[in-house]
């Protein structure tokens, strides 16, 4: 369990982790399709939301060819699937939640 408090209103809010790491994990974290789904914060957010929403994904080739340099790219196969859509949107409103 971690408890994040601010020093100056007194806000306190209670999470439990995910994992037990000895390193600090991300605030927005939730289970998703087998899988973690996590954000950084709210921009990280808007930038999956828009991704899975997304009906047409188009891969562009450039001066060097196709190469793996996108954010996109990067993002897990389970992600990308749009198979998962529905449930990934779903992750995302919970992230958002917890805000």
């Amino acid at each position: 369990m971690v408890i994040i408090a601010c020093i100056k209103c007194g806000y306190l809010k209670e999470r439990i982790l995910l994992y037990n790491k000895e390193h600090l994990d991300l605030w927005l974290q939730v289970s998703c399709c087998g899988h973690i789904l996590w954000a950084l914060n709210e921009e990280h957010l808007d930038y999956l939301d828009g991704f899975v929403k997304a009906t047409l994904r188009e891969k562009v080739k450039d001066d060097l060819g196709w190469h793996n340099q996108s954010i996109v790219s990067r993002l897990p196969k389970w992600i990308q699937d749009s198979k998962n859509s529905e449930e990934v949107l779903n992750g995302i409103s919970k992230l958002r939640k917890m805000l």
